[in-house]
Order: structure tokens, then sequence, then C-alpha cells
């Protein structure tokens, strides 16, 4: 049975999306709950968005970052699967059914990221990643 997303979803999605300039937050997290994936947390600080991520549980972020590209300024997002150490294999295990119906919602992505270790979430790797990536 599908997972159900909750509006505040696509509401989070739309307001990191926005054109112009920096939104008031530039990361959301979503979690299930039940059998609807909801929104967790959000904000703008990078230490505030990695102490959201659960260490028993599993989540989802969507993050955008601003940055220079041969002397463009550009806007890339990164989606990003979080399973934490102390997730159960049940949790585990639902990620990517969950991860199907959330991309029927998040659509502009340009770089997914899937991991149970902080450090590949500090700033700079996200940033490599999506570096990495641009097309």
């Amino acid at each position: 049975m599908p997972v159900g997303i909750a509006a505040e979803v696509k509401e989070a999605y739309e307001t990191i999306t926005a054109p112009g300039a920096e939104p008031a937050i530039v990361w959301a997290t979503f979690v299930r709950s039940g059998g609807t994936v909801v929104l967790g947390t959000s904000g703008s600080d990078h230490d505030a968005f990695l102490a959201a991520l659960p260490q028993d549980g599993t989540a989802f972020a969507y993050y955008r970052l601003n940055i220079v590209t041969d002397g463009s300024p550009r806007t890339k997002f990164a989606l990003i699967t979080w399973a934490g150490e102390g997730a159960s294999p049940l949790k585990k295990g639902r990620l990517s059914i969950d991860k199907a119906e959330l991309k029927q919602v998040i659509k502009e992505i340009s770089v997914e990221i899937a991991t149970s270790d902080l450090d590949d979430l500090a700033y700079e790797p996200i940033e490599g990643k999506v570096r990495a990536a641009n097309y």
C-alpha cells in the first residue's frame, strides 16, 4: 500500500524552491508518521539540520544550495535519504517505497544522497556532490 504524502510536504518543497532571494528555510526533513510522510523540521541553520536527523530512525531531507559555477550563481537541490545507525530494519526497508512516493511531489533534484553517516552531510560534502553533478 502506498504511503500518503501530507500537504505540508508540498508546501515546504514550494518554499524551498521559490525563485529569487534565499527563502527563510533552505532545508526540510520529512518523516513517516503512520502511513503518511509528514514535515519533520525545517530551517536555515546547517547545525540544526544535522541535529534534526534521528539516530534511531529514518528521514528524508530536501536541501537548497546556492552555488557559483563558472561565475554564475545557480540554485541546486539535494534529496537526502537518511537511515540512522539505530534505525530498525523495517524502517530502513520502507525508505525505497516512501522515496518513490515523495518524488511524486519533490521533482527538482540536482543530486540524491543516501547515508547513515553525519560526516557525509557536513555542508562541504553536500556542496561537493552538487558541484560534481553540475549540468
